[in-house]
């Protein structure tokens, strides 16, 4: 029965100190209260220097919030009597006090720096989610000064803000972002809230609602084996797109949402019921290394366009004044850019014919260093046809291609599929890999056409063994594709694994003259231990972060950048002078320009050119030809090249 009690006692007393602050005050003024009393009475009955047993107690109260009256009593019981009640003043009025407001303070922090406050803010850029995907797009927005500041003018809003919706502890992700950011951090312009975002009280904590535009980046990480991931993606759209039913803001914010391809797009899009641009950017990812297969040198024209803030960049810009004009008027009237074609309403016209009249509505496409470039007309501009210059058709057929992939991800499919498409010839792809054949041809002949699954032949082994690798007849490849797995617990993992066998594949190769040989890294760290290597490296993590970001800003980018790098659209090539039939000799810009225009390609820039940069070097840069100068097309269909 006694232990029933004791139990119950302390039980009782656990809940009543555990209510909070309030509660461990209320007990230490109690003790308080006691020790006056107690005091007092001993005071009172032992001395006879108190009137009344108040006067007493009040003493004793004194003596035990303030240590200073220690000296003034007078009698050995009554100064021995002082010190102990000091001493417990000491001991619970101020040490209990003070370590119970610690304590309400170290929580009050706690409770804040969890992330779980909501945010009062309008025109800001939430991501959902923590991922290998964010410091990237948090970085491209901090870089992108010149796309943010049109894109929040747009929204009326004048300040950078980003939102990061989490359900990782919000003080992990700001360290990451400090120390991924480097000077670009700006921690007066993130907030990092804790919560999921399936749950819509979660959601208002970064206030989406209000948002400017919402970006849902995948994460590599989850999705391993037959997973790719969009299952997350799609409940959360599910969950957005619910909200904004019931909500139904005056000005609902920008969706961007990444999925892996076309399918499970039109899925996504289905989930969220709203006005979104869902990217394919592993499908697109793919795209861009075969397109590297296809003419070494483009993926580092990619990275220019979608990452160097100081680089050209695709823009979208007004027409209203060139309307009526041809194409090709138009693209001399603007000096420092590059018109590749016209957005009319919501469909891409890249790589248009030359004599195509700019209608009203419709808006320019243009490559150039700044927004402001692309409507900057001189309209005493003349378009000149230089003499001196064959023009003629374009009629280039690709060479056949070798293909040997190491390793295996879902974005071989894709892979396979577009290396086997467009007007190239039959190409062998052979893979090699671990992961078993039987599920490796299921996935392909899922994700490829049944005469793309057709040129592929599958081959077992570690791609990390130089046993194993030293089975394989490098000689017999043109190419050799590094594919970093997404099978594994994590990006460094899976990069480590790359770099084994990079290394494997070049202690093989020795000095001999072997394959092209492009890797795939999934982590920038990483990717810069191989930079001084005679190989491609591709950050596929990086690009998806930076198409997303671009996507945000100018979401008429997305149709524009699917149809430069799909399968069968334009396409950006390498190309000799010769092949263009340009006779060797000094030109401008300009004239180079007119003379492939009539050529039905789109001329972007010049490989290695002394007086201007590679892409959009200036209408009157001059340009000395020979037969082997390279050059940078935009071309269409059938209009494939070798260099």
């Amino acid at each position: 029965m006694l232990d029933q009690l004791s139990l119950w006692s302390r039980y009782q007393f656990e809940r009543f100190l555990m209510r909070g602050p309030l509660s461990r005050i209320l007990l230490v003024a109690a003790l308080i209260a006691g020790i006056s009393l107690f005091g007092g009475v001993l005071a009172f009955t032992w001395t006879t220097q108190f009137r009344s047993l108040t006067e007493a107690v009040w003493w004793s109260f004194l003596r035990l919030t303030d240590p200073g009256y220690l000296g003034d009593d007078q009698g050995v019981f009554l100064r021995t009597l002082s010190t102990i009640i000091t001493v417990l003043g000491y001991v619970i009025f101020l040490g209990a006090l003070v370590a119970i407001m610690t304590q309400w303070f170290m929580q009050t922090m706690r409770a804040l720096s969890a992330g779980l406050t909501p945010m009062v803010r309008k025109n800001h850029i939430v991501i959902i989610g923590s991922t290998n995907r964010t410091t990237t797009i948090v970085n491209e927005l901090f870089s992108s000064s010149g796309r943010v500041k049109s894109f929040l003018r747009l929204r009326g809003a004048s300040q950078l803000h980003v939102a990061i919706l989490s359900e990782r502890p919000p003080e992990e992700i700001l360290e990451e972002l400090r120390s991924g950011l480097g000077d670009v951090y700006r921690r007066s312009a993130i907030t990092v809230r804790h919560g999921s975002p399936l749950k819509l009280d979660h959601l208002r904590r970064v206030d989406f609602l209000r948002a400017s535009a919402i970006l849902v980046p995948a994460d590599d990480e989850r999705g391993t084996g037959w997973s790719t991931g969009d299952e997350d993606t799609t409940k959360v759209l599910l969950a957005i797109g619910q909200a904004m039913r019931d909500e139904s803001p005056p000005r609902p914010p920008v969706l961007v949402a990444e999925v892996s391809s076309d399918e499970k797009a039109s899925l996504a899009r289905r989930a969220y019921g709203g006005d979104s641009e869902i990217v394919p950017t592993e499908q697109m990812v793919a795209w861009m290394i075969a397109q590297e297969v296809k003419c070494p040198g483009t993926l580092a024209i990619f990275d220019e366009l979608l990452a160097r803030e100081d680089g050209h960049r695709l823009y979208v810009g007004p027409a209203d004044v060139v309307a009526g004009r041809r194409v090709e008027e138009v693209a001399h009237l603007l000096p420092e850019a590059i018109v590749i074609g016209l957005l009319r309403g919501t469909t891409p016209l890249v790589n248009p014919s030359p004599e195509l009249l700019v209608e009203a509505g419709d808006r320019l496409l243009a490559i150039a260093t700044d927004l402001r470039l692309v409507s900057a007309f001189d309209r005493g501009a003349r378009v000149e046809v230089p003499g001196g210059l064959s023009l003629r058709e374009v009629a280039i057929v690709d060479q056949s291609r070798r293909v040997l992939l190491l390793g295996w991800s879902r974005k071989v499919p894709a892979l396979v599929d577009a290396l086997g498409g467009g007007s190239a010839p039959a190409t062998q792809i052979d893979v090699f890999g671990r992961v078993p054949i039987p599920e490796r041809e299921i996935l392909i002949q899922r994700g490829c056409p049944e005469k793309h699954a057709a040129m592929v032949r599958h081959l077992e082994g570690d791609v990390t063994s130089r046993r194993d690798l030293s089975k394989l007849d490098f000689a017999q490849y043109d190419h050799v594709i590094l594919v970093a797995s997404d099978r594994l617990e994590s990006d460094a993992e899976s990069d480590a694994r790359t770099i084994l066998s990079s290394l494997a594949v070049d202690e093989l190769l020795g000095d001999n003259p072997g394959p092209r040989i492009l890797v795939e890294m999934l982590h920038p760290e990483n990717a810069r231990l191989l930079q001084k290597r005679a190989l491609t490296v591709v950050q596929s993590a990086a690009i998806p972060s930076m198409l997303l970001t671009q996507v945000c800003l100018y979401r008429e980018l997305h149709a524009v950048f699917d149809d430069i790098v799909r399968p069968g659209g334009a396409e950006i090539r390498i190309v000799r002078a010769q092949v263009l039939g340009l006779t060797p000799g000094r030109y401008r810009f300009v004239q180079v320009f007119n003379a492939a225009q009539y050529c039905g390609v789109t001329l972007l820039g010049v490989v290695g050119l002394v007086h201007g940069s590679a892409l959009v070097p200036g209408r009157d840069a001059p340009v000395d030809l020979t037969l082997d100068t390279a050059l940078i097309v935009l071309l269409t269909d059938n209009r494939e090249s070798t260099v």
